[in-house]
């Protein structure tokens, strides 16, 4: 016959099975809550402070790509979103310049919510997104490290001059820095979620 196995194990085992499952949820429940809060700081900054930010450096490829999404224009049409965007300014075509979408169209999708703020107010929450993508890679990175090492980190990866300069004109660069620091924390913990996210992040 079967080896009887004792109900008191069963029960262990689901009981254990059940409390992981719950932990997991309210893991969960808190990364989703400290993004939304994340969020809401976020465009609260960039509503209500102002920063010395220009909206038509490299950030109006971004910009003028999701506002020409939502007037229904394809996202490399050039031609019609410089129609718009010389409608906005109010001059002729043949005064507009508009740089071309050079990324895929799955970028545009991710950035897509931007267009509808302001420019001005846009391009502060791209800035501030940026920076948050930038810590959360420097702290994935230095992951191990002894803590002073790590707020040397924290300080000193945003004086790099290419990534200052990269922050300052908005260049969709930090998702993918994120991606890598993903994909490298990741390897070390073994974590086949993160791998998948990093992955995805620097496709």
């Amino acid at each position: 016959p079967p080896f009887p196995i004792p109900l008191d194990a069963v029960s262990r085992f689901n009981a254990e099975d059940g409390q992981t499952k719950r932990n997991h949820m309210k893991r969960v429940l808190l990364v989703v809550l400290i993004l939304f809060l994340l969020l809401s700081g976020i465009l609260a900054l960039a509503w209500f402070v102002p920063m010395p930010l220009d909206p038509f450096h490299d950030f109006q490829v971004l910009y003028r790509a999701d506002q020409g999404i939502l007037c229904g224009i394809p996202l490399y049409d050039r031609a019609a979103q410089a129609e718009i965007v010389a409608c906005d300014l109010g001059v002729s075509v043949d005064q507009v310049f508009v740089l071309p979408f050079p990324y895929p169209p799955w970028f545009a999708l991710t950035t897509l919510p931007l267009a509808l703020l302001p420019a001005e107010v846009a391009v502060r929450v791209w800035f501030l997104l940026n920076v948050a993508m930038l810590l959360a890679s420097v702290w994935l990175v230095t992951d191990g490290w002894t803590p002073r090492l790590r707020l040397y980190s924290f300080i000193a990866a945003p004086l790099f001059f290419p990534i200052l300069g990269a922050l300052i004109v908005g260049q969709y660069v930090f998702p993918t820095i994120l991606g890598m620091a993903m994909l490298v924390y990741a390897l070390r913990k073994q974590n086949g979620s993160l791998v998948a996210l990093g992955m995805a992040l620097v496709t």
